[in-house]
C-alpha cells in the first residue's frame, strides 16, 4: 500500500490517526514500530508519547474500529465496513483451506491464514462462526502426510535459496533449481541436475533423502528444449501441456516445442503416440529415442524368440 499523502485540507493529527489506520491495517505493530513509522514519515517526523500513540489508537477504536493487542503487538481485528459472501463463496474459501493444509506447506499455510485474517475483518461474526465451524467438522484427510518431512526440507531449501542433494534411487543429484508438482495422490520435485544438465522429475516417495548444500542457488532455470511432430488423427485431438508452445501448422501436422519436461518422462510420452509423432530436434534427443527401439526390436530377435 502506498504512503498516504498529506491533503492541508487535514489537519496534522487527523492525518496523523489516518496515517496509523493504514500501517495497522497492513500489519500488526508494537508502539515503537509505530513510532519508527512516524518519525520517518516526511509529513510528520516527529516522535510521540505512550499516551499519544494510546490517544490516536482509542481514536480509531471510537470510530468503530477493533484494535486489539497481543503480544505487545496492536492489530486490527473488525472494521465497522462490513461485506458478506454467500455460500458458494464460503465453500471456496473451505476448500481451498482444506487444500492447502494438505499440502503441508507451512509458508502457503501461513499466508492461507493472513488472508483469512485480513478478509474476516470485514466478514460478519455470524459468517466467520459458520466458517471456522466447518474447519472443526471436517475430517483431516492427511492426504500428502507421508511426505511431510522431505516436503519441508525442499520448502526450507527453497526459502534459504540453497541447492540440494537428493539420493533417488540409490544415485545421488545436485539441483541447482527445483519446484514441487502435487497430482491427486503423489508430490513430484522437478529440478534441473547439474550433473548432466537436464531436467529431472522425481517422486518424493522414490526418494531416499534430501540435504541441503551450503551453496546459493543461481536462481536461473534452464529447460531442455525437444521440438517434435505430432501427425494425423493425433494431430487434430492433441492438447498442448503448460511446458509447450505450438510454433508451427498444417492441416494434418503440428510442431511442438516442449521446454523442461523430464527426458525419460516425455520419452515414455512419444513412444505412446508410435508413429504419429516424430523428434525433431535435438539430435541428441533423437539417438536416444533410437537407441530406446533398438533394444526393444532386440527383444524380438528372430533368434532369441523360442518358435
Amino acid at each position: 500500500m502506498n504512503d498516504i499523502k498529506q491533503n492541508h485540507n487535514i489537519v496534522p493529527s487527523g492525518y496523523r490517526i489516518l496515517y496509523v489506520l493504514m500501517l495497522l491495517l497492513q500489519s500488526p505493530m508494537s508502539q515503537k514500530e509505530i513510532n519508527d513509522k512516524l518519525s520517518k514519515n516526511p509529513s510528520i517526523e516527529q516522535s510521540f508519547t505512550k499516551e499519544t500513540l494510546l490517544k490516536i489508537i482509542n481514536t480509531l477504536r471510537a470510530s468503530g474500529i477493533k484494535i486489539e493487542k497481543q503480544k505487545g503487538l496492536y492489530y486490527i481485528s473488525k472494521l465497522p465496513w462490513e461485506f458478506d459472501l454467500d455460500e458458494k463463496y464460503l465453500d471456496i474459501l473451505f476448500n481451498l483451506g482444506c487444500f492447502v493444509g494438505a499440502l503441508e506447506q507451512r509458508e502457503l499455510l501461513k499466508n492461507y491464514n493472513l488472508f483469512l485474517s485480513n478478509l474476516f475483518r470485514y466478514l460478519p461474526d455470524e459468517r466467520i462462526r459458520k466458517f471456522q465451524g466447518s474447519f472443526l467438522g471436517a475430517k483431516n484427510k492427511d492426504k500428502y502426510g507421508k511426505y511431510s518431512l522431505l516436503i519441508k526440507k525442499l520448502e526450507q531449501a527453497k526459502k534459504n535459496n540453497c541447492r540440494i542433494k537428493i539420493v533417488f534411487n540409490k544415485e545421488s543429484y545436485i539441483f541447482d533449481t527445483y519446484y514441487m508438482e502435487y497430482n491427486s495422490k503423489e508430490v513430484f520435485v522437478t529440478g534441473y541436475n547439474l550433473k548432466d544438465h537436464e531436467n529431472k522429475t522425481m517422486n518424493l516417495g522414490e526418494i531416499a533423502s534430501i540435504k541441503q548444500l551450503p551453496q546459493k542457488s543461481s536462481g536461473m532455470f534452464f529447460p531442455s528444449n525437444v521440438t517434435f511432430k505430432i501427425k494425423g488423427r493425433l494431430a487434430k485431438s492433441y492438447n498442448l501441456r503448460e511446458n509447450e508452445k505450438l510454433i508451427d501448422f498444417d492441416s494434418n501436422t503440428l510442431i511442438i516445442s516442449n521446454k523442461g519436461e523430464d527426458k525419460q518422462k516425455l520419452l515414455r510420452r512419444i513412444i505412446k503416440y508410435k508413429n504419429l509423432c516424430e523428434i525433431i530436434a535435438p539430435d541428441s534427443m533423437k539417438e536416444e529415442f533410437k537407441a530406446i527401439l533398438r533394444r526393444t526390436l532386440n527383444n524380438y530377435d528372430s533368434s532369441s524368440l523360442n518358435l
